[in-house]
């Protein structure tokens, strides 16, 4: 009995590890999670546990969107090795199905994520430390590669920022759970980070709805008033001041100038544009049922004499958004089993006794419904792991009456 105990340790250990290095290396998070999976497949816990694991309804929605997933490559167009390939980009899906045993006793859930907002904690305030002339940015070159930059930490600032903004939410929200002022403090400063140092927009987009909706847990209706004091505060540092949020500005106006022009697109504002309207124009090809999964790139390959034309070119292997991406390879019928998957989960959400766990789930759902719209949540590297962790964690019920 005690060598599956200690094999259940150094899965929960392996875990963990996945957790913190998620915004730091996705060769190290990948090792991390294969390595603990390949043991729950010998872990007799895992087994014993699987009937109240499968009971739940994030395991379903999660095993549903993945068969969703490989359906679609019975009408896809392409050849099949490309599906195969798009189809790998789902396997997150499955990490409820074979690690959410491991939680389904635990009461404290966030301090399951402690690796997860620590690691970006730290990520958080040495990008911070480089920005006012403390320390120096790490660079390492001998068995492989691994840099740091100011916006985009060990990743891009995409993937970064992203992590930054729940990160920071869950920080607040342990504050409002223990009332301890160094959490606060905590979530202050990755926010700090994401808003006016890290130049990820659709994280700092993120990142103020979470704020605003932490003031509308902690001060109920009088959060009417100090929400936009909070939003006018933003606007005035960022038009005011050098800071990344005076570049996302610039940004944007530049884009919308020049995806409303005939010149050159040169910008990522004006190429996004482009991209989520060459979108639309492939999904009205194929409403129904899409493309296939993987089939992004095959799409616009056959949709190209009718697609704009961006300093990418027409063909783009992802339509940054996830809304879109769901259009183009399953179609109307992806969306409306991801909008179903939505509505349970949001449900389960208002029918939580716990105050705290109903505020989480709600943070998420919204952390997940704004990210839908901007990126392809689901199926990038990094930002689909912790979505689908977090999901996983805080929509597993540990009593099935309630």
């Amino acid at each position: 009995m005690s060598r599956f105990v200690n094999l259940n340790r150094i899965i929960l250990f392996l875990f963990s590890s996945f957790l913190f290095a998620l915004p730091i290396s996705t060769a190290l998070m990948n090792i991390f999670l294969y390595l603990a999976f390949i043991l729950v497949l010998i872990d007799k816990n895992f087994y014993i546990s699987f009937k109240d694991s499968i009971r739940n309804p994030i395991v379903w929605y999660s095993i549903g969107l993945f068969t969703l997933a490989i359906f679609s490559l019975l009408w896809s167009a392409s050849p099949i090795e490309s599906s195969i390939s798009g189809l790998n980009a789902y396997h997150k899906l499955l990490i409820p199905l074979f690690f959410g045993y491991l939680f389904l006793n635990r009461k404290n859930k966030l301090e399951i994520l402690n690796p997860f907002i620590y690691s970006c904690l730290a990520i958080s305030i040495y990008a911070i430390s480089i920005y006012l002339k403390i320390l120096e940015p790490f660079y390492y070159d001998g068995l492989f590669i691994l840099k740091f930059s100011i916006t985009g930490g060990f990743k891009s600032h995409i993937i970064t920022n992203i992590c930054m903004a729940i990160s920071g939410f869950l920080f607040l929200q342990k504050y409002r759970h223990d009332k301890k002022i160094r959490n606060f403090i905590f979530g202050s400063i990755i926010f700090i980070y994401s808003l006016f140092i890290n130049d990820g927009t659709t994280g700092q987009i993120l990142s103020i709805l979470l704020i605003s909706l932490f003031l509308y847990f902690k001060f109920g209706h009088k959060s009417l008033y100090i929400i936009p004091i909070f939003f006018s505060s933003i606007i005035s540092i960022g038009l005011n001041y050098e800071n990344s949020i005076n570049s996302a500005f610039s940004k944007f106006n530049k884009g919308v100038e020049e995806y409303n022009s005939s010149f050159e697109i040169d910008s990522s504002i004006s190429h996004r544009f482009t991209i989520w309207e060459n979108a639309i124009r492939i999904f009205l090809q194929k409403p129904l049922a899409g493309y296939g999964v993987g089939n992004t790139m095959y799409a616009h390959e056959v949709n190209s004499k009718i697609l704009k034309r961006s300093y990418g070119g027409n063909i783009a292997s992802n339509a940054h958004s996830q809304l879109l991406m769901t259009l183009i390879e399953l179609g109307l019928i992806g969306l409306f089993i991801y909008f179903a998957v939505f509505i349970g989960l949001l449900k389960q959400a208002m029918r939580s006794e716990e105050s705290i766990l109903k505020e989480l789930r709600l943070g998420i759902l919204l952390f997940a419904s704004a990210s839908f719209l901007g990126t392809s949540i689901i199926i990038d590297s990094g930002e689909g792991h912790i979505l689908i962790t977090i999901l996983m964690i805080f929509f597993l019920l540990t009593n099935h009456k309630s």
